[in-house]
């Protein structure tokens, strides 16, 4: 702070702790630190030419919240809100004001999932789009300047129709939003139960503004979210539906960002009669400090610590292959299926597998003279699984093979006998059937896209974070059995799938009946899915 308080530099600190001023010139100075959740430390102090180094300690003190809430409203004429609502306010707008920072320093790299749906009037889901991206802010597209919203309000009117815009995380640090708006108490309900409200609403003389709250946490003094709506608005738009939701948070290693938001809007017909809900958002999955790289010790120390976090997302499965009797079985290859994830078992049959994603896997152990297996495993991040795994061996004499060209089986199969019985079903016309050809020419990235052009299949998206989930007609996706090289996996589908890759398989039969399931592949499921892997 400078002569008379006003701020002359603005810094977040770091990973470690530490800040840097360029200050110029020797000068009198005073300097405040300040963190959400944290009684401020105000303290003086002269620059001397050249670098300067200051250690602060700030104190580990909870600020004052009101012991009890108050009837009353305040509309401050100034940027300043009075007792007993100021001090609320002053801890949401430190976590606003470290987030529209780092934001505009460019100081963190955000790896977000941002989806857009489109809703029934009844919020029914109707279609959704995501996408993974990785930016320096986590903030609504459609949000105006603060300045403007302000001025004009957050409802315009163009050729494309009424438009509704976001407000920022920058809207609420200006000081209109303090001499435009009324500020008073609520306490917590349903999913905010527990917090303090501090509710905001528009003076009457301000046009189109938006009313909310902002919740904070009582127990450590720390902002969680802020809620906001759109008051006025046609009946007919269902106004009560409309607004959003952002959600604060503070998240190693040391910064406050939007952790999610969403924004909801009215989609309109033909005389702004409600044909529906347009609903975007998105939620930050993970936070990277942008590190300045001719600073070596906070760029290696930074590169530790993103190698353990990278770690803790993951497990390890380690164990021993035996036969049905016991006796060991070197030279076996385990992998994970859809992954490149193996190893092969040593003289002693043990194997270990690192790195191996959170959720359902499927493990595959194979060796030539004994029986496939595969079972499959769900994991937890940085869990360490070990166990041992029997493969019975195969009857020792094989019989003599024979090769006939039959059911339009291709000679590059001659060598196996892996694929006879899927050409002979093919032959049949039971089900539907795809060849390695067929999956070729699809350039599918994903299993599900293979199934999409069969008649009888419906792909639809699933809850966000879920896979997409494979159904048939009349029969739900928890009644789809699927098997790999004639072993059934257990599971539900939208498990299963995504760790089948297309380039594992060499040929798929769909049987969207009860009716057409072969014997050999039936049970209580009324449709199946067959795998045979290259």
């Amino acid at each position: 702070l400078g002569d008379g308080g006003a701020p002359i530099e603005q810094a977040l600190t770091g990973e470690f702790g530490w800040i840097t001023f360029r200050l110029g010139q020797p000068r009198q100075i005073q300097v405040r630190i300040e963190r959400a959740g944290f009684v401020d430390t105000v303290l003086a102090a002269r620059t001397v030419q050249g670098i300067d180094t200051l250690t602060v300690s700030v104190p580990v003190r909870r600020p004052d919240f009101p012991a009890t809430l108050t009837a009353e409203r305040a509309c401050p004429s100034s940027p300043e809100l009075a007792a007993p609502f100021g001090r609320p306010y002053a801890e949401v707008r430190k976590a606003l004001r470290a987030i529209d920072i780092a934001e505009r320093a460019g100081m963190l790299t955000l790896g977000v999932t941002s989806f857009v749906r489109a809703l029934s009037p009844s919020l029914k889901l109707e279609s959704e789009d995501l996408n993974t991206l990785l930016v320096p802010a986590n903030g609504p597209t459609t949000a105006g300047s603060p300045e403007d919203l302000l001025a004009k309000g957050f409802l315009t009117r163009s050729d494309r129709g009424p438009e509704l815009a976001a407000p920022t995380v920058r809207f609420f640090l200006t000081d209109g939003f303090l001499t435009r708006y009324c500020f008073g108490f609520t306490n917590g309900t349903e999913q905010h139960e527990g917090m303090l409200g501090l509710t905001f609403a528009p003076r009457p003389e301000t046009p189109g503004g938006i009313t909310g709250t902002m919740w904070l946490d009582p127990r450590n003094r720390e902002p969680v979210a802020i809620d906001y709506r759109y008051p006025g608005l046609p009946s007919g738009w269902r106004p009560d539906r409309l607004g959003g939701t952002i959600e604060l948070k503070w998240l190693n290693p040391g910064f406050w960002v939007t952790r999610f938001w969403y924004h909801r809007t009215p989609r309109l017909a033909a005389k702004e009669k409600l044909t529906g809900f347009r609903e975007e958002g998105a939620e930050v999955t993970s936070v990277a400090p942008v590190v300045d790289p001719t600073d070596r010790a906070a760029a290696a120390a930074v590169v530790a610590r993103q190698q353990q976090e990278v770690r803790k997302n993951f497990a390890r499965i380690s164990g021993r292959v035996t036969d049905t009797l016991g006796y060991i079985v070197p030279q076996a290859e385990v992998s994970i299926l859809g992954l490149k994830i193996e190893d092969t078992t040593d003289a002693k049959g043990r194997f270990n597998l690192e790195g191996v994603p959170t959720g359902v896997q499927m493990v595959r152990v194979r060796k030539v003279g004994y029986k496939p297996v595969y079972f499959g495993i769900r994991l937890a991040a940085n869990q360490e699984w070990e166990g041992k795994i029997g493969i019975p061996r195969l009857p020792p004499n094989m019989p003599d093979i024979y090769v006939e060209g039959k059911f339009g089986k291709p000679g590059r199969y001659a060598a196996t006998r892996k694929y006879d019985d899927f050409y002979r079903r093919r032959a049949a016309h039971s089900g539907r059937f795809l060849t390695r050809e067929d999956i070729d020419k699809s350039n599918a990235g994903h299993t599900q896209d293979l199934l999409r052009s069969i008649p009888g299949v419906h792909i639809s998206f699933g809850t966000p974070g879920v896979s997409e989930e494979v159904s048939f007609t009349g029969c739900p996706a928890s009644n789809v059995s699927v098997w790999v090289d004639g072993s059934k996996l257990t599971g539900l589908v939208q498990e299963l799938l995504p760790l089948i890759t297309p380039l594992d398989i060499e040929a798929v039969e769909v049987y969207p009946r009860q009716s057409l399931v072969p014997a050999e592949f039936r049970d209580n499921s009324c449709a199946a899915l067959v795998f045979w892997t290259r």
